[in-house]
């Protein structure tokens, strides 16, 4: 009984006097108004009685003077974050669209287009639709790949719709640090949803698991299309991009290999968007060639942002080669047939892209 009376009040008084002491010093504090939006609003009319001078109908003297409707896009650095990529997002798709190509021969093609400043429509990229039987004919490299499912399945998993922390641990600053350079990377990103979904309706293709019962996804079969990927074309846009930036700001074209942090940074960005579109073959859910159609859009989607960028660009150019798949991507040509490119400069039609750009380079020098 003695150990019972001994375990009991050690272990009463102990949790009391500690759970007592700690909670009363560290936390007797009165309801925080903040967790309480009404509380809150009281506080600020009751602040607000107490503070205001009565009677005052003053103005500030800069209010009443507007800026001009369609005038200088730095007003875009004014705005906020959602409101300055959606902006964006409204300006890019303005000066695209995505057309099938009536003149191409044998496997169906699908353009991706610019409005020129000579007002006609310039290809971007193009992407043909392979036959059922070449979809049906890699179907054995889904279940090979299958055979990584064990290893890959916690990045499989986190990088359903959040692929931002495998993107963000690449980075030498905290995110928070490189906002514009972020909105950079959500603009690329939710172009390449809108562009690549409609590329997906036009080209029809069914996934893996629509040719094998063997496959059996590790994951929900998504209810659009296999073709292109999805999460190629939106990891490849945010790699090349950052190859952008980096281009601009820190020289990696000529470095030597393994002497460049900046040059290491933009390989490994590439290594990653492939190994986040991998993982998505892995997981049942597309072909090789998927990826690789992908790969495409994406590279030329972030090439365009950039080149409507124009002037901060500042002579730029970035190699293709750092790319460490950039060789094999060659072996997919035939099957993604032959790219559409034009020469004619876009017509922007906005500095904003200029403005935003520019903003982001500030943060790398």
């Amino acid at each position: 009984m003695s150990n019972l009376n001994g375990g009991f009040n050690g272990g009463f008084n102990g949790g009391f006097n500690g759970g007592f002491n700690g909670g009363f010093n560290g936390g007797f504090k009165p309801p925080s108004t903040a967790a309480n939006p009404i509380a809150l609003a009281q506080a600020l009319m009751t602040s607000r009685e107490g503070t205001v001078n009565a009677g005052s109908n003053a103005v500030y003297a800069t209010a009443a003077v507007l800026p001009p409707v369609g005038g200088s896009g730095q007003q875009l650095l004014t705005w906020d974050p959602v409101v300055r990529k959606q902006t964006l997002i409204q300006a890019l798709l303005s000066v695209t669209t995505v057309r099938r190509d009536a003149t191409a021969e044998g496997a169906p093609r699908i353009v991706l287009a610019g409005l020129a400043e000579d007002r006609s429509d310039r290809p971007i990229t193009s992407l043909c639709r392979p036959t059922g039987a070449q979809f049906a004919n890699g179907v054995s490299a889904v279940l090979a790949a299958a055979e990584l499912r064990a290893d890959r399945d916690l990045e499989i998993q986190a990088q359903v719709e959040d692929s931002w922390p495998f993107w963000h641990t690449l980075l030498p600053r905290r995110i928070e640090r490189l906002p514009h350079t972020q909105l950079l990377f959500d603009l690329g990103v939710e172009v390449s949803t809108y562009l690549g979904m409609r590329f997906k309706h036009e080209l029809q293709a069914p996934r893996p698991s629509a040719y094998s019962p063997q496959v059996q996804p590790l994951l929900p079969v998504p209810g659009h299309g296999t073709y292109p990927m999805g999460h190629a074309t939106q990891a490849y846009v945010v790699a090349r991009l950052l190859h952008w930036v980096l281009a601009c700001t820190q020289a990696t074209e000529g470095a030597v290999p393994g002497t460049s942090a900046a040059l290491a940074l933009v390989e490994q960005a590439y290594r990653l968007a492939y190994r986040i579109a991998e993982n998505r073959i892995v997981a049942g859910l597309h072909f090789d060639v998927d990826l690789w159609a992908g790969r495409r859009l994406g590279l030329a989607i972030a090439d365009t942002i950039a080149e409507l960028a124009g002037g901060t660009l500042e002579g730029a150019t970035v190699d293709a080669s750092l790319d460490p798949q950039a060789e094999t991507a060659l072996a997919y040509e035939e099957l993604l047939g032959t790219e559409q490119r034009g020469v004619a400069p876009l017509a922007a039609q906005t500095d904003l892209f200029t403005i935003a750009f520019s903003a982001a380079l500030g943060e790398w020098r």
